[in-house]
């Protein structure tokens, strides 16, 4: 099973959000995400698969089982 990997990114913080940079600029605009989706975001490292990272994110913010399902489709889409 694939273990997904983001690339190095720069992060900030604004108004409530998680400011994603593509210092390569492969994404040349900002992007704006919401602080779980930058938690999820960060899990991807490339240690874990999909099922893994789920896991790890119920965990940590104590969401119900269907977390995994929910992410797995949102990657599959």
């Amino acid at each position: 099973m694939e273990k997904p990997k983001l690339r190095p990114l720069q992060v900030g913080v604004f108004d409530g959000g998680v400011i994603l940079i593509d210092p390569l600029r492969i994404t040349p605009e900002p992007i704006m995400v919401s602080s779980g989706a930058a938690l999820l975001l960060s899990l991807m490292d490339g240690s874990r698969d999909i099922f893994e990272i789920a896991n790890e994110y119920k965990n940590i913010t104590w969401i119900r089982d269907k977390v995994q399902l929910r992410f797995w489709l949102l990657l599959k889409s």
